[in-house]
């Protein structure tokens, strides 16, 4: 059975990786770069993320009010276009949401050597 990587040994994986980032074939067998091994703070990215989602969400509840609010009668081509903008927003701050709480719940996974 593998052993489990410890993340404290981050720093000596960040200088092999500064010493053989050139090597072609280096991390071919199977090794994993030391900057994607060890990845950061997960559950800072995920509320970052979340907290856009949620930024974002908010045009995207703003245009589908005034679009249902509005007394104009706009053209079929009109409204395929606010319906596309409408979407980007929404489709954009759910993706943001998912993976921000996929972040959180993920957290950092040791990664076997």
């Amino acid at each position: 059975m593998k052993e489990e990587k410890d993340n404290t040994d981050y720093i000596e994986d960040l200088e092999e990786w500064q010493d053989n980032q050139y090597n072609p074939g280096h991390y071919l067998g199977g090794k994993i770069p030391g900057n994607i091994l060890h990845c950061g703070r997960p559950k800072m990215i995920g509320m970052t993320l979340i907290g856009i989602g949620f930024m974002t969400l908010f045009p995207f509840v703003l245009g589908i009010i005034n679009v249902f609010q509005s007394d104009e009668s706009l053209l079929p081509v009109e409204y395929i276009l606010e319906f596309i903008h409408i979407a980007a927003f929404g489709a954009f701050s759910l993706v943001m949401i998912i993976n921000g709480i996929r972040k959180i719940i993920g957290g950092t996974k040791k990664i076997p050597n």
